[in-house]
Order: structure tokens, then sequence, then C-alpha cells
């Protein structure tokens, strides 16, 4: 079945409003080689619009999450996906996907990401899933970082929690000092969570 998406999507006769739902059957079929073509795909702003590319590397993520397989050959690229701010949605995605196959090459990129106040909330919050799904000392002191002062208290409950996940001893202390500086206008529930 895939090889026939693939044959349909080399023709060029799928229309544009198509072509994500092709791609995303091609990954909910195909092999690592087939899957490559759709990564390729992904990774060409010329080939696909946006929102397409966007569909494609949710599809991608979903084939790892679901069926454990990814592209064949180097991924190292979904890094430049992570750094190109052009689209919101296809740079979250890439995030997403980044962090489900553990691409090391995106580590410095996340740990950018989670310290810069400027951008979206959405994207630090996946920077930052990303970074404990790598794992690794420098992921552990990027999350670590975020856990103190001058980071807005709602930003260190999540880097708390999500050390939980990693160094357990180490969120522990850092969630002791954090909830010392709590406010009655912020919430801990997401760092009391993480350790229930």
């Amino acid at each position: 079945q895939a090889a026939t998406y693939l044959k349909l999507l080399r023709s060029g006769r799928v229309p544009a409003q198509n072509i994500g739902t092709v791609l995303d059957l091609i990954c909910g079929k195909g092999d690592e080689d087939d899957l490559r073509v759709v990564f390729d795909q992904a990774l060409d702003p010329q080939t696909l619009a946006a929102p397409t590319r966007a569909k494609a590397l949710a599809s991608l993520a979903d084939a790892m999450q679901n069926r454990k397989i990814k592209p064949s050959g180097d991924l190292a690229g979904i890094a430049q996906l992570v750094k190109d701010s052009s689209s919101a949605d296809v740079q979250l995605q890439a995030i997403r996907l980044a962090s489900v196959w553990q691409v090391a090459e995106a580590g410095q990129e996340l740990q950018r990401l989670v310290g810069d106040l400027k951008a979206s909330p959405p994207l630090r919050q996946a920077a930052l899933a990303g970074l404990v799904k790598l794992g690794g000392p420098e992921s552990r002191a990027a999350i670590m970082q975020l856990t103190l002062p001058p980071s807005p208290l709602p930003e260190r409950y999540r880097a708390v929690a999500a050390l939980a996940a990693i160094d357990i001893d180490a969120a522990a202390q850092r969630a002791a000092d954090t909830l010392a500086d709590g406010t009655a206008t912020e919430s801990p529930a997401v760092l009391v969570e993480a350790f229930l």
C-alpha cells in the first residue's frame, strides 16, 4: 500500500490539499525507506507548504510512537527545522519529532529555546520535554538552570517537574527551594503532580 501511495505522490497528480493525507498514509504503512521520502519532502520548504510540512512531521512522530519506525539514513536534518522560526507549526512539530527520535544534534537549540523568554510557551514547553527525552548532562544542566531565579515562577515549576523525570533527588531539592519562593497567585500543581 505504501508503494502505491508513493507512486501517487511522485506522479505529481495529487492536489495540494490532499498531499498531507497521502504523506500520513505513507507514514502509517511504509517502511524506513518510505518514511525517508516523507522526511526529505518535509525538510524542503520548496516542496511542501508549511501546513503540509507540519502535518508530515506529525505523521513521522506518530509512526515512531505507534510503530517504532523512523526513516532510514541520517536524521540530523531535523535539527535545522528546530532552528527555523519561519513557521511556528513546523518548528513545534520539528521539536517534538527531534525529541521522539532523540536527535542529539537538536540538543543545543532546545537548550536555547527553553531559556528564550520571547519564544512562545508551547515552543518552550515542547523544548523542555525534548530535553527530558534527550537526557544527558547538558540537558540536565539546562533544566537545572531553569529552576532558578530569574526564571519566572511558573517556568521554575515546570522545570522542576521536568527535572523529576531525570533526577528525582536534585528535583526534590529544587522543589523545596522553588516552593519556598511560591506565591498565592501561582499554582504549583504541575510540580506536585510530577512527584506524585
